[in-house]
């Protein structure tokens, strides 16, 4: 005799704590720390053509080293966009001793919580909030007040996924209704997928055209690689610059003069000739007193001051 198992739904973040007994079947949300969402508007009109342009959008948000897979839904005339590390999920799973077996969906919160109107407290340190229609986690410290979190009598959405690596997370209906719904994508909508591709390119068309015009690198991450070398340039040449100001605005005494000024590197070389061994320290005293970091060598009258930048 076979007997249905118990329906139950968790939030799951890494606070989870609870035993999970072999009988239940489990409705996971995922909390915001577990993935990444935005709110998106693109000149498309399915879903699924959506999701070819996630990539690039997330694109600033991950880590370059791992993959990611991506979801989305519509909502009015936007669309809330996911990218989620599965193998992260897998192994919080695994870490909470939760079994594939007992899972029936995986829902993100942003989906279950979208219309919260008071903080949700989810464990001792943090809440759920709705800010710009975006669920986010916060430290319970900085709200004034929240509501237990309360999943007894939650209506889940049909905004829900599916974690491949969990072999047999399908069952018979869930497999012939994606088989249906893909044959239906074949035969149906066939035209609209050539249509939406061609629009696909004529976007990154422009994306490049945009590219060359401003000569930028080909991905966001160069980009940012070049503006941080040009930063850190920038600052060094405004330091040469200074120590120069400081070198050359010396009140030198009698017939003391500049001689000699060189850039090498990361150092900035001064000679000053004539240089009586009186008015020595009075040069050197001058130099440390701008708290500059210098070697000097004294010879022949010649006073040599190497300024480290």
């Amino acid at each position: 005799m076979n007997f249905k198992k118990n329906s139950k739904t968790i939030f799951l973040d890494k606070s989870f704590n609870q035993t999970i007994e072999d009988d239940v079947k489990l409705n996971i949300i995922l909390s915001p720390s577990l993935y990444w969402v935005k709110k998106v508007s693109l000149s498309v009109k399915f879903v699924r053509d959506v999701i070819k342009f996630l990539p690039s959008i997330f694109e600033d948000q991950l880590l370059d080293n791992k993959e990611y897979k991506y979801f989305a839904y519509k909502d009015g005339d936007d669309f809330i966009a996911f990218a989620y590390n599965e193998k992260e999920i897998l192994d919080l799973l695994k870490e909470k001793k939760i079994s594939k077996s007992n899972i029936e969906h995986i829902y993100f919160a942003q989906s279950e919580f979208s219309n919260i109107s008071v903080p949700i407290k989810i464990n001792s340190n943090e809440v759920l909030y709705l800010k710009d229609n975006i669920v986010v986690l916060l430290p319970s410290s900085w709200v004034e007040k929240s509501k237990p979190l309360n999943l007894e009598n939650l209506t889940l959405s049909k905004h829900y996924i599916e974690l491949t690596q969990f072999g047999n997370i399908l069952n018979k209906k869930s497999f012939y209704t994606l088989v249906a719904i893909l044959l239906a994508f074949i035969f149906l909508n066939g035209f609209e997928y050539f249509t939406n591709l061609q629009r696909a390119k004529e976007l990154e068309n422009k994306k490049d055209k945009i590219f060359v015009k401003y000569n930028l690198k080909p991905t966001l991450f160069q980009n940012k690689s070049l503006l941080k070398k040009y930063k850190k340039l920038h600052k060094k040449q405004l330091k040469i610059r200074d120590i120069i100001a400081v070198i050359t605005n010396i009140k030198l005494k009698n017939n003391t003069k500049l001689s000699l000024l060189n850039v090498k590197d990361k150092k900035i070389v001064s000679t000053f000739s004539d240089v009586k061994k009186d008015d020595k320290n009075y040069i050197l005293n001058y130099f440390k007193s701008k708290k500059l970091k210098i070697k000097s060598s004294y010879k022949k009258s010649n006073l040599t001051i190497e300024v480290t930048i």
